[in-house]
């Protein structure tokens, strides 16, 4: 894991755990991860023509291409189909850029999911056998998107949950469609939305101030700072450090369920 070197930098906040590190550490000792998420990624930059410097899905996936399924493998990492499970969490940033930029919710976030399944087809061909795949979450419930965060949010924020429940359910149909004809496929389908509503539902079993203030902004309460995580949301868009919990204990509970895991610290 690490870009950069563990334990990295992310959004979840400076020194807090993010999803992968909850499924990571309570996970059996021989669970191998790499991790190759970097901040602000879209799918596919030639698709949402920002960021450009920050390495897409696609560049992602080439990365491991490149490095971990040459043959021979890595002496570091001798994976197979058997022993291997690429879980996926994409769609958030390219749903934001999609209302962002006033783009047409179908044609824009088809185009990103046709070059999501290229992607997944890449992986496939080079011995991937097993995907967990990852829903974004529900998106319109950060507080960028409550109202009351000003031009241009406040605009935006009808859109949000439209853009981000077709991006859900049409993802489905699109991994099911590219499933068929591959038998030795194994793929599965991971729904956030219930890791976030075990914690807003009910915040203050978790510790947390309420459902919707966030880390970085001290005039919301007195000690809400990112050291802390007694907020849900690290800023007006991130999940902090409980919520991140949460999904790392939704996938790492779905991985024992599918037998890709023998065990798993959390529920």
């Amino acid at each position: 894991m690490g870009n950069p070197t563990y334990p990295g930098s992310t959004s979840t906040g400076t020194g807090q755990a993010n999803w992968i590190d909850i499924l990571a550490s309570n996970s059996p000792l021989n669970t191998l991860v790499y991790d190759f998420a970097v901040g602000g990624a879209s799918v596919d930059n030639n698709i949402t023509g920002v960021y450009t410097d920050t390495p897409a899905f696609v560049n992602q996936s080439a990365t491991w291409l490149t490095n971990l399924a040459t043959k021979p493998k890595k002496s570091y990492c001798q994976w197979t189909a058997a022993n291997s499970v690429h879980v996926i969490w994409f769609g958030r940033n390219d749903v934001f850029w999609q209302v962002n930029q006033n783009a047409s919710m179908v044609d824009r976030l088809t185009a990103v999911q046709t070059s999501y399944v290229k992607i997944l087809n890449n992986l496939w061909l080079a011995g991937a056998r097993r995907f967990v795949v990852m829903g974004i979450p529900p998106m319109w419930l950060e507080p960028n998107w409550n109202g009351n965060a000003g031009p241009p949010w406040d605009a935006m924020a009808p859109q949000i949950q439209p853009s981000a429940v077709w991006w859900n359910q049409n993802l489905v149909k699109r991994l099911a469609t590219w499933k068929k004809g591959k038998p030795a496929v194994k793929l599965t389908f991971v729904d956030t939305w219930p890791a976030y509503s075990r914690v807003l539902d009910n915040y203050a079993a978790w510790g947390l101030l309420s459902a919707t203030c966030r880390n970085d902004d001290p005039t919301q309460y007195v000690g809400c700072t990112h050291i802390d995580g007694n907020c849900p949301f690290a800023d007006t868009v991130h999940p902090g450090p409980t919520l991140a919990k949460s999904v790392g204990i939704a996938v790492g509970q779905h991985l024992l369920s599918q037998g890709y895991l023998k065990a798993f610290a959390l529920s």
